[in-house]
């Protein structure tokens, strides 16, 4: 369960105390062969919950340490811990790990530290019970739980005092490895240490220690790894199994070093992803496209440096390719004159590039589910998508030049669209009816209605009842006669009607239709 953060400390206790009651009135044993995710999240952790959980059994468990993590929380979470509830666990989410601290006390800063031995004794735990359960807890268990993956992300300190943010990122990770590491090389398989500024000489020294059964590696987010890391990295253990390598976010000390080391030492990667590593160039992408022939995940997005030379290459020799991210690239449509030869393509994104003709999509016309095409300033014909007839999501977020013929086109031949997000200031009443033929739709996001009027309003409402989430901005004309008519999407659980007078005429005793809509947030 997630509250939000500004939920009052009265409503999380009954909060607590409603999950209490739950657990009270189950007696079913949740059996380990099931996944089940249990979520902790701004909470407090009371004996009685506690109490609870100890009978209780959960593969997968997210426990964010928040601000609502109290001086008697590291007791309540290490009788957790020496408890049955750990004893199935075999995924362990850390997420925004500790509190914000302003100020120099001590106590705040001695408190974290606990807290992070505390967070590293539950890792220890988990990486060890195979050595601790008897027989009959393992025939229970039907096989032997083992965590196979250790997700570590965003830390959340604001330390006054001595010890900076980059120290204590060093010491609770030097902690971790240097206690749990030759169990975490042992088992652990999926790893993910995300947005840390964490020190890049502590990765480099180590991940290439500990790595022998990682087969995903998710470094997103720290934008301090450099050259010599990855060099390390790629010349150790990990290049033997691991498939699945995540590096990028605003870092501009990768360079094609990195990626030659990367091409020539792994070619079994199927997923990689560069975003943001601004400073790779046309050279060492093409030398990748001609070694890491089974990749079936590129992301190159946001590097100005991917040309259409590179893109070539990778359209030549990867074949495998099922997502292609080629977002503010420095592409056109030149670079995917061959897309056909991607037989198994399934995503394409072509944002905010050159690309002025979609034609070269109509190759894969027989595989394409998702297609992002967003700020293209050249493109000027869309009659192409028409085609697409497999899609299931397209997104053209804030494209202009969506008009009448084509919307009544995509209605009539995208009959598998489940998420639809146009710009459709020149659309007409008349083609927001259409709509209603994409009656597998999920997702509608409508920017800048401003001519859609309640009988177009009224038909979408009352025929499309899969929606999960309708956004419909800048539509002036509708009336509140025709809002409550999105009391019929039963299933609506967002809903955006912004920048429009509608809003302004909703009172509150007019509001009492949304009432109806059980899971709606606005």
């Amino acid at each position: 369960f997630t509250p939000d953060q500004q939920t009052s400390q009265a409503k999380r206790t009954v909060i607590v105390s409603k999950i209490v009651n739950v657990l009270d009135s189950t007696s079913v044993m949740i059996l380990p062969s099931e996944l089940h995710l249990l979520i902790l999240s701004y909470i407090p952790y009371p004996a009685n919950l506690a109490n609870r959980l100890l009978s209780c059994h959960f593969n997968n468990l997210i426990l964010p340490m928040m601000n609502s993590f109290s001086a008697s929380s590291d007791l309540e979470l290490s009788r957790l811990v020496g408890s049955s509830f750990f004893m199935f666990i075999e995924k362990l989410h850390l997420e925004r790990l500790m509190t914000e601290h302003s100020g120099s006390n001590s106590n705040g800063k001695q408190r974290q530290i606990l807290t992070a031995h505390m967070i590293i004794e539950v890792v220890d735990r988990l990486l060890r019970r195979s050595q601790q359960q008897n027989t009959a807890t393992c025939t229970l268990s039907h096989h032997q739980p083992r965590l196979t993956d250790l997700h570590i992300k965003y830390f959340n300190l604001n330390f006054a005092g001595k010890m900076t943010r980059d120290s204590y990122e060093t010491m609770f990770l030097s902690s971790l490895f240097t206690i749990c590491g030759e169990q975490i090389s042992q088992q652990v398989q999926r790893l993910s240490i995300l947005t840390l500024d964490a020190n890049d000489q502590l990765i480099g020294k180590y991940l290439p220690l500990y790595c022998d059964s990682l087969v995903e590696l998710n470094l997103w987010g720290n934008e301090k790894l450099t050259n010599a890391t990855v060099m390390k990295l790629v010349n150790s253990s990990l290049k033997r199994r691991l498939k699945h390598l995540e590096m990028g976010a605003f870092n501009i000390a990768l360079t094609d070093c990195s990626l030659y080391a990367i091409a020539d030492c792994m070619p079994q990667l199927e997923h990689l992803n560069l975003r943001r590593c601004a400073a790779l160039t046309d050279k060492s992408v093409t030398y990748l496209a001609y070694k890491l022939t089974n990749l079936k995940y590129l992301d190159f997005g946001f590097n100005q440096n991917v040309t259409n030379a590179s893109v070539k290459a990778m359209i030549e020799n990867l074949t495998q390719l099922e997502h292609l991210k080629l977002r503010r690239c420095c592409i056109t449509e030149e670079g995917l004159q061959n897309l056909h030869n991607l037989k198994h393509l399934k995503e394409l994104n072509i944002c905010e590039t050159q690309v002025s003709s979609l034609k070269p999509l109509l190759g894969v016309a027989h595989s394409l589910r998702r297609l992002v095409v967003d700020r293209c300033e050249k493109l000027t014909d869309l009659s192409p998508l028409a085609q697409l007839r497999e899609l299931r999501h397209l997104s053209l977020a804030h494209f202009s030049r969506v008009e009448d013929t084509v919307l009544s086109a995509w209605c009539t031949n995208l009959e598998h669209l489940e998420y639809l997000e146009i710009c459709c200031g020149r659309v007409t009443d008349s083609s927001f009816v259409k709509l209603t033929n994409l009656r597998h739709l999920i997702h509608l996001h409508l920017n800048y209605a401003c001519k859609m009027t309640d009988e177009s309003f009224i038909q979408i409402c009352d025929s499309l009842h899969r929606l999960e989430s309708f956004t419909c901005t800048k539509c002036e004309q509708i009336t509140v006669n025709a809002a409550v008519h999105l009391s019929n999407l039963r299933h609506l659980k967002d809903l955006d009607l912004t920048s429009g007078n509608l809003r302004k005429r909703l009172f509150d005793d007019q509001l009492k239709f949304f009432l109806r809509i059980p899971q709606l947030k606005l």
